[in-house]
């Protein structure tokens, strides 16, 4: 509809917190929906996509409380921005720890594509793969480079280039392009 999808935070709710924040807009730019994820802690919403049934995933940073706490979830939202799942990402491997995110794709067989960052000892890019109910297929580090994943385009179905960086014994910062099925 030529509109807006927007992610980001807000703690005008929550004293000292942060909440995750998506709001869409039309053509005009005036507010269709917008949907707070008020959760205790300092929780991001990282990135948004559409989806081609009109719905919306959402990438969140640091979200949840407890047994429902993970550093990356996705949250899928219906075309009016109410929540319909929440889902962990990078809850299977034991050595993963400090992962970030940055930006979330859609595929051409509409599953989603995480980029970011981990710890696995050092940092290292960072990629997940999901299905379409945000269950984890794959992920997958770039543990020869130190540095973080970056925007990822996809050139032929399921072939992926995303951009990164590798540090140097030297501290110095060189440019990577990975590529990756």
């Amino acid at each position: 509809d030529e509109g807006l999808i927007i992610s980001g935070i807000t703690n005008k709710y929550s004293s000292g917190d942060r909440d995750p924040l998506f709001i869409k807009t039309n053509i005009c730019g005036e507010i269709d929906c917008c949907k707070l994820l008020l959760c205790s802690g300092q929780n991001f919403g990282t990135d948004v996509i559409q989806t081609n049934d009109g719905s919306y995933i959402g990438l969140l940073t640091y979200y949840g409380v407890g047994d429902t706490y993970a550093r990356i979830s996705l949250v899928k939202m219906d075309q009016t921005g109410e929540p319909v799942w929440i889902q962990k990402l990078a809850q299977e491997d034991s050595l993963i720890n400090n992962e970030d995110c940055s930006h979330l794709y859609l595929t051409t067989d509409n599953n989603y594509l995480v980029c970011g960052w981990v710890y696995h000892p050092a940092s290292y890019p960072f990629w997940i793969m999901t299905d379409t109910i945000g269950e984890q297929i794959w992920d997958l580090f770039g543990d020869n480079f130190l540095g973080e994943a970056h925007q990822v385009i996809e050139m032929d179905s399921g072939i992926y280039y995303s951009t990164s960086y590798a540090i140097g014994d030297n501290g110095i910062q060189s440019p990577v392009l990975f590529k990756f099925d």
